[in-house]
């Protein structure tokens, strides 16, 4: 399993479920989360912050402008 570096350093296995679930938490439905989850790019040691970036963008590109912000706020905290 691929393994993503967190805010504070330490290294995590990569699990999609969890993206797919915290996108679904911000108000995108779940196909669509599911579909964004599985076009992130993931590679072994990626920092968070990369994946966020992703989603974000993921969302704008679906026309999902109130979530992306939500999500871009929700996992900075």
């Amino acid at each position: 399993m691929v393994k993503v570096k967190k805010k504070g350093g330490e290294l995590v296995d990569f699990e999609p479920a969890k993206l797919e679930s915290s996108i679904v938490k911000v108000g995108v439905v779940e196909e669509l989360a599911k579909e964004i989850a599985g076009s992130i790019r993931v590679e072994e040691g990626m920092e968070t912050a990369n994946i966020r970036t992703q989603v974000v963008s993921a969302l704008q590109a679906k026309e999902q402008s109130e979530a992306a912000k939500r999500y871009e706020e929700f996992r900075k905290e």
